[in-house]
């Protein structure tokens, strides 16, 4: 009855999470949609309504704004009035006949103009751009609901940085549009303090709890109060950009405490986690940065008069700045994959390095087209023949250079040491070297076996009647079989994928079996679960898996003989200990005893105790290697029957 609750109280909490992600959705499409079908007003306002960019004049300078052009008002709304009423745009000036009456001031004079908006427009390119960005956001968190587990204060915190973002990107590309300003500064204020505490948690905790939740419960009420005394208008004038400002702070905190992360003592899972999230930052943000910014400012420059002729390309460029944004998001949702589940993480860093080096790869050649036709003002044959070379120079350079960006990605952000290829070479190197049990189960399960992103797997060796284990990973719990007859009747399943197990309750966890065979008998058998990304084995995978396994057939083998010579060897010291400390405690016996004793093989004498040396006389050397005889008179029995003699001292005297 309660298992049914509980049941009942998840899918509640799942459609209540799928509501809310449908809800934040909704501004993440309607807002960028309404930014791009925005009437066309053909120029660009700073703050301070001066002219930083208009596309040029159809019918003279007396007919339309000028780049530094100083606008008073537009359609009898001045820049105070506009600040201070959100619910007014740019266009909406206009009015619905698409006119208004602008007055500025031009080279020091002022000037009235009747301007007419100069295209309704749906640049379906631009519309596309546009949801990018918080899109990727938006599904960032809505993955993060779907599948990522438990759902803890790290779970929460992921999903909140994503939907914020998604909201503040969406709401602040429409600038004005539809009412976006109030959406818009609302949940901007939310960043840095949604961040910081994101960061303060993740990969994990990072201050004391007490001091952690100090420092978030305050910048959650500074937030507040900045949002409140926004909303007023309380921040206008020489405030107006504060929200940027402390925006970028978020940005930077951020960073500041993935930093810090890497200089403390914490586990190695947590700094590659930590390495992997600064990662996506920098490739993630940086690429974003420069199209979406540097590089459009550049541009209005060089191009001049024209920059008409090269708004065309502004769409394409930008949707090539959205496409690094992707790097931030997966890589800290595989950052929180691998802190929590240690090697069963789910591991895409195949897919993150591709479509890293990709987007770099398409970056730079889009800053390299664009630095190069700033030079010519129309495409000429030199233009072509330049874009050529480069190119053909991109092109041969992405089969030498993506393996290599592959293994510095994996080396030093993933914490792989070795590529596929150096398998063969890595194992024939060392397990040779590998004659203790343990220092052959570290080369296979901390070197080869995450090398090909398998990390879940067992290997173990058949003995007479008993079952040896070499090594176990990440097995689960209860999912082996106790009895070597169990493993051995699995072995008809070896040498492919299996996506379903063996069919063995025990061993559904298990999906390559290979066994161990020297001299065509089995010695042992190796178990490979859970491999990143999609637990498959292919063809070429599994051959060079069962290559290694013929290698490693031997070494194990040999490891079994060397551990039994060493207990053999072991053995024999105890017996030799133990048979010089039996001797050791015969002679203090022997020489501590009131009694004469001498020891006699074959009638000879081989060694005396000072007893009886007391009782002959003499010294040792007298009377080792003498026959019994000489000393003892009649017949010398020495079978055990206890019987009186006489005996004769050196010097002639009898006892």
């Amino acid at each position: 009855m309660n298992t049914r609750h509980s049941s009942s109280a998840w899918k509640t909490a799942d459609l209540l999470l799928v509501a809310v992600s449908l809800l934040v959705l909704l501004p993440c499409i309607y807002f960028p949609y309404r930014f791009s079908s925005a009437p066309e007003v053909g120029f660009t306002l700073t703050s301070g309504w001066k002219v930083v960019s208009a596309y040029p004049c159809e019918g003279g300078p007396g007919s339309c704004l000028q780049i530094g052009d100083e606008v008073i008002s537009i359609g009898g709304i001045d820049r105070v009035r506009f600040a201070l009423d959100r619910r007014l745009s740019i266009a909406g000036l206009f009015g619905p006949r698409r006119v208004a009456q602008v007055h500025l001031i031009r080279a020091g004079r002022p000037l009235d103009l009747n301007l007419k908006i100069r295209r309704e427009r749906v640049e379906l390119p631009q519309a596309l751009y546009a949801m990018v960005a918080p899109l990727i956001f938006w599904l960032m968190g809505t993955v993060v609901i779907l599948f990522l587990r438990p759902r803890d204060e790290r779970w929460l915190m992921l999903v909140l940085f994503s939907y914020v973002t998604a909201v503040w990107i969406a709401t602040g590309m429409a600038a004005r549009t539809a009412n976006a300003s109030f959406f818009f500064h609302a949940v901007i204020w939310f960043f840095l303090p949604v961040a910081v505490h994101l960061h303060l948690i993740l990969p994990g905790e990072l201050l004391g709890r007490r001091l952690q939740r100090g420092v978030q419960a305050g910048l959650y009420a500074l937030s507040l109060l900045l949002s409140v005394a926004d909303s007023l208008l309380l921040l206008e004038g020489s405030r107006h950009y504060l929200f940027i400002w402390y925006t970028l702070a978020g940005v930077l905190l951020s960073v500041l405490l993935l930093v810090v992360r890497l200089f403390l003592p914490v586990d190695p899972a947590t700094k590659v986690a930590v390495r992997i999230m600064l990662y996506g930052v920098i490739l993630g943000l940086v690429p974003f940065l420069l199209f979406n910014g540097v590089l459009l400012v550049w541009l209005s420059r060089v191009a001049g008069p024209e920059l008409q002729e090269l708004r065309v390309f502004y769409p394409y460029m930008l949707c090539i700045a959205a496409a690094s944004i992707p790097i931030l998001p997966m890589s800290y949702i595989y950052a929180i994959y691998k802190h929590h589940l240690g090697t069963l993480e789910l591991r895409a860093n195949r897919l993150l390095g591709t479509y890293t080096f990709s987007a770099l790869l398409f970056a730079s050649y889009t800053l390299v087209f664009f630095a190069l036709s700033s030079h010519w003002n129309v495409v000429s044959g030199g233009f072509l023949a330049v874009l050529l070379l480069v190119s053909l120079s991109y092109m041969a350079a992405v089969p030498l250079l993506r393996d290599r960006f592959q293994a510095l990605v994996d080396r030093h952000v993933f914490g792989i040491k070795h590529s596929p290829e150096e398998v063969i070479d890595l194992v024939s190197a060392r397990i040779p070297t590998a004659f203790d049990r343990e220092v052959l189960a570290g080369v296979v399960a901390e070197e080869v076996l995450p090398t090909l992103l398998i990390r879940q797997s067992a290997l173990y060796l058949f003995g007479e009647g008993s079952l040896e284990v070499l090594y176990e990973q990440a097995v689960p719990a209860g999912g082996l079989p106790l009895a070597e007859e169990d493993l051995r009747a699995v072995l008809g399943w070896s040498g492919r994928y299996l996506p379903a197990g063996p069919g063995a309750p025990q061993l559904a966890w298990v999906r390559l079996i290979l066994p161990l065979v020297l001299q065509a008998r089995p010695v042992g058998i190796w178990l490979l679960g859970r491999r990143d990304p999609d637990d498959y084995f292919p063809a070429s995978d599994v051959q060079l898996l069962s290559t290694v396994a013929n290698q490693i057939a031997p070494m194990a083998e040999n490891v079994r003989l060397y551990e039994k010579a060493q207990q053999e060897i072991a053995q024999r010291k105890a017996a030799e200990e133990e048979i010089r400390r039996s001797e050791e405690r015969f002679r203090t016996l022997f020489e501590a005893t009131l009694e004469g004793i001498a020891i006699v093989r074959n009638g000879v004498i081989l060694e005396v105790n000072h007893a009886l040396l007391a009782i002959f006389g003499g010294e040792p050397d007298e009377l080792l290697g003498c026959r019994l005889s000489d000393l003892v008179s009649g017949e010398v029995d020495l079978e055990g029957v206890s019987r009186e003699s006489i005996g004769f001292r050196r010097d002639g005297s009898t006892v």
